[in-house]
């Protein structure tokens, strides 16, 4: 029961530090950039091109294609030259709606808390601080393995890549903080 409510306090703090760390802090918008004509690209390209909801890729090589020697050859040279991209793209738009968005990421929040608390419980470390870092290393372990495979992979900038990491540290060791109080020590 102790770990519900560590979990529950834990979603708050962090969903309380991301929200400021969104909205007050200017870190995450210092690689998002805007296309000239955003109206240009929207009609002439992602609508007239685009098969329907998914991820695209520019330059795109079919899987099936990636042992023809030729055909890598040339993907290899167009991703050379540029532009490269790798995009979610929705060509009939989507419904947003902040609330709905906010009560989503609190649930995961909450269901990343709740994980955390329970491994909290199995921890032999003892010292509040040695269990706020615990617990901020545990979840950073997951953060590590996405952004920087994200980076690797996808090209995501450096810039963004260490924010969200630094972000997700700084949420968690404030929630790690108060949760290693609720969470009885494991001996």
């Amino acid at each position: 029961m102790r770990q519900i409510i560590a979990g529950i306090i834990g979603a708050i703090i962090v969903f309380v530090w991301t929200g400021l760390s969104w909205m007050v802090f200017p870190w995450h918008n210092w690689d998002v950039k805007a296309f000239e004509d955003e109206g240009k690209v929207i009609s002439e390209t992602l609508k007239a091109q685009s098969s329907g909801d998914g991820i695209y890729m520019i330059p795109y090589c079919d899987p099936k294609d990636a042992k023809d020697e030729q055909k890598k050859k040339e993907w290899l040279e167009k991703a050379k030259q540029g532009p490269f991209a790798y995009m979610i793209v929705k060509p009939d738009g989507i419904k947003w709606d902040m609330k709905t968005a906010l009560g989503i990421q609190f649930g995961i929040s909450l269901l990343v808390a709740i994980m955390a608390a329970f491994l909290l419980g199995l921890s032999r470390t003892t010292s509040l601080i040695g269990r706020a870092w615990y617990l901020t290393f545990v979840v950073t372990t997951g953060t590590l393995l996405t952004e920087l495979s994200n980076w690797n992979w996808w090209g995501v900038p450096t810039t963004a890549t260490l924010v969200n990491i630094a972000d997700v540290i700084i949420a968690w060791y404030f929630a790690g903080l108060v949760m290693a109080k609720i969470v009885p020590t494991r001996l």
